[in-house]
């Protein structure tokens, strides 16, 4: 019995500390949002394409110390994970994410933009809907060890999907994400559980997969 008890304890301690050492991701200033029964967000209006189309202020929590870069990928999960917003190259010390990131590939003292998959718009782009359609978003951020830097748009390992008007590489989901970064020699150490939101309204049913 003794060593019954003393092997639960063990485990117990085990699982705390696996479970603190997750990276996570949150909204830094949400506790006005509307909040569904689920406990899920709302995004506001100023986040979504129609509105103010600017980046939430994001918390990023518990980094691998073994981490050399972050990335953040939000996506449409109600429309087979097309991205929204791909970052990369954010310094592994960084804890806030500041709203309102500026749309360019290269935003001094953060990182890479990428484009996102609907329009093929550098940086951000928030929900937009047609009337009476609720859709969920999920944001996920990624420990790497190492940088990825900027993309070769000529190699199609590291950009098989290129908008040749605007001459943007589109990273479609966060799988093509994590096939670039493969293409890059870049390994994932860490990635956060999904950071789940609706918008415009609650979503009756939730998939917490990517």
């Amino acid at each position: 019995m003794k060593k019954q008890l003393l092997s639960l304890m063990i485990f117990t301690c085990a699982f705390t500390s696996l479970s603190a050492q997750a990276i996570s991701i949150s909204f830094t200033h949400s506790t006005k949002w509307q909040k569904c029964p689920n406990g899920i967000v709302v995004l506001p209006s100023t986040y979504s394409s129609a509105k103010g189309n600017a980046s939430p202020a994001l918390t990023i929590t518990n980094v691998p110390k073994k981490a050399r870069s972050l990335a953040v990928i939000m996506y449409d999960k109600t429309e087979g994970n097309n991205t929204q917003w791909v970052m990369w190259d954010i310094s592994p010390q960084t804890t806030t994410l500041p709203a309102r990131i500026p749309h360019a590939k290269t935003v001094k003292g953060i990182g890479y933009q990428g484009a996102e998959s609907a329009n093929g718009g550098i940086g951000y782009t928030g929900p937009w809907l047609p009337p009476n359609k609720n859709h969920q978003y999920n944001f996920i951020v990624y420990a790497l060890n190492q940088p990825i830097g900027a993309l070769d748009q000529q190699d199609e390992k590291q950009c098989p999907h290129v908008d040749t008007h605007k001459n943007h590489c589109i990273i479609s989901s966060p799988y093509q994400f994590e096939k670039m970064a493969t293409a890059k020699k870049v390994a994932t150490l860490a990635r956060s559980k999904p950071l789940i939101s609706y918008y415009p309204d609650c979503v009756s049913k939730v998939a917490f997969s990517i």
